[in-house]
């Protein structure tokens, strides 16, 4: 793979389309407050947009009609001549949604929905930011959701750095979509992630490299006889830096003051990585092919360091036992935690064990927010697993200069049809479930952090790692201080961002700029 093959095109006449929707004000009947600030946000994202060239159009206070309405109406634009699209939203927000200003909801998959099947936008980045509560019930802050009530302080502990900092979560596939697997080969996606490990993993930042895997695993599908039936993977990032694994003890690799605060630190050891590997359950088809991506993923990851752990057919308390412990082992001396698991799956967000019960994805995880030795270094989570038991759509382009071509030579035909959710980024100021802090007179924290990042950086920084950046400089530069008896000491917040996007972004001067 070539290295202008693992980046979006940007030589296009035109940056693209920005919107910035800026709600604010709300109707009396919405008993929404007013997002007191917010101009401020609105104005500085603006600015930073711009001076990446984006043609960026502010608009202010719309309801959800109207805003459904933009969105339909940029959904049947003629994108050709861009090298993407950008939307942001800053308002109030609920689970799943945001909202109006006259306070209807409109949900965050509605919102991208109409763009799956643009022509002119395929193979091309379409970026989606919230600035917005995810939460049904906020805590008594200033936050981007509805006006809550006071919260009891033995549920919110002190805290120096948010719980839910510096994980990362790749799948397969989108939840309720199938995930394929060959009986021959193993499944497209831990094959691709095991051979760029080997080959990329030591120069390149991770999530670099996942957009790599989402690009492989499309390619690969297109020359599939199964072709008919697409596959896009994805990442959900919380990482607070950039992340490579370079060979230990070796001097050459370094880094200066500037690259300390981009780039995870280094360490004794590289770190555990698990790697659990279902094949056999009770009632559930056997996962026949799993063995070779076991040994694949395995040999990739000593290969980079790791200290792998091999588990064979675990069930469901078993799999749980083993995150307990891995979760109170001692990480002071590693870099990183990984684990993967490689089983059946369903469209709840459950994996399986090997006697047919389901875990829960988030009990994977949640062990891995208190672990003391963890807290500030990566924690990243693998799922090879079906998460539901469709197929995705496909579209075509309007021509196949902006999509991925089969990498082997011999004449076949570029790449003309590619899986409609594929190349899109929805990068959210918080997580499901927290507020989103903003200061009154000097605007939230998330959308401030990013207008700076984007300035300094947007011209130079792969996107994704720009968002990691933003979380840092959140985490180090924001604390919200409120009455210790009802909030504790310190609140922080952390940004979180999902991809299928197929190849990396950044956005380079423009030679004449957009009119």
């Amino acid at each position: 793979m070539s290295s202008s093959d693992q980046w979006y095109k940007t030589d296009y006449p035109y940056r693209g389309t920005a919107y910035i929707v800026n709600n604010e004000n709300f109707s009396t009947s919405s008993g929404l407050p007013q997002r007191v600030g917010a101009k401020s946000d609105s104005e500085s994202l603006k600015a930073s947009l711009e001076h990446l060239d984006f043609s960026v159009t502010l608009k202010h206070d719309l309801t959800a009609g109207q805003i459904q309405q933009l969105i339909k109406d940029e959904a049947r634009a003629d994108h050709s001549q861009d090298d993407c699209f950008l939307l942001a939203i800053l308002t109030h927000g609920g689970q799943d949604c945001v909202y109006g200003t006259d306070g209807q909801p409109i949900q965050i998959e509605a919102i991208s929905e109409p763009f799956k099947p643009l022509k002119s936008l395929v193979g091309k980045p379409k970026i989606f930011i919230f600035q917005a509560c995810l939460a049904e019930k906020i805590d008594l802050v200033e936050a981007d959701g509805p006006t809550p009530g006071p919260s009891p302080s033995s549920n919110l502990p002190k805290v120096k750095l948010p719980v839910e900092a510096d994980f990362l979560y790749a799948y397969s596939t989108l939840p309720d979509h199938a995930a394929q697997a060959s009986k021959q080969y193993g499944s497209t996606y831990i094959c691709e992630l095991a051979r760029l490990l080997k080959d990329q993993g030591r120069q390149v930042s991770f999530t670099y490299l996942l957009t790599n895997v989402n690009r492989m695993v499309i390619i690969d599908n297109q020359k599939s006889p199964s072709s008919n039936q697409p596959q896009v993977p994805s990442y959900h990032s919380t990482l607070t830096k950039k992340l490579r694994f370079p060979v230990k003890d070796d001097e050459s690799m370094e880094m200066n003051e500037v690259s300390l605060l981009e780039w995870y630190p280094l360490a004794l050891k590289r770190g555990m990585a698990i790697i659990v590997n279902n094949e056999t359950f009770v009632n559930l088809s056997k996962r026949t092919g799993t063995n070779l991506d076991r040994d694949a993923l395995k040999k990739s990851l000593e290969k980079l360091n790791f200290s792998v752990t091999v588990l064979d057919d675990l069930t469901a308390d078993l799999i749980l036992e083993v995150l307990e412990n891995a979760a109170q082992a001692d990480h002071t001396n590693s870099e990183c935690f990984v684990f993967a698991i490689l089983t059946h799956g369903d469209d709840d967000d459950t994996v399986y064990g090997s006697d047919d019960v389901k875990v829960k994805i988030t009990d994977i995880w949640k062990p891995f927010r208190s672990s003391p030795s963890l807290r500030f270094k990566p924690k990243i989570f693998i799922f090879q697993a079906c998460r539901g038991k469709d197929f995705m759509d496909t579209v075509e382009s309007d021509g196949p200069g902006d999509l991925p071509e089969p990498v082997e030579e011999g004449g076949e035909p570029p790449v003309t049809r590619v899986p409609d959710a594929s190349d899109f980024l929805f990068a959210f100021s918080t997580l499901r479930k927290y507020y989103s802090i903003r200061h009154n007179t000097k605007g939230a924290w998330y959308i401030q952090e990013l207008a700076k990042v984007l300035a300094s950086d947007g011209e130079t920084m792969n996107f994704t790692d720009l968002l990691a950046k933003v979380n840092l400089m959140m985490v180090k530069n924001h604390k919200f201080r409120a009455e210790k008896k009802l909030y504790g000491e310190g609140r922080l917040q952390v940004g979180v961002f999902m991809s299928t996007l197929t190849r990396n972004i950044k956005f380079p001067p423009k030679r004449n700029g957009n009119p």
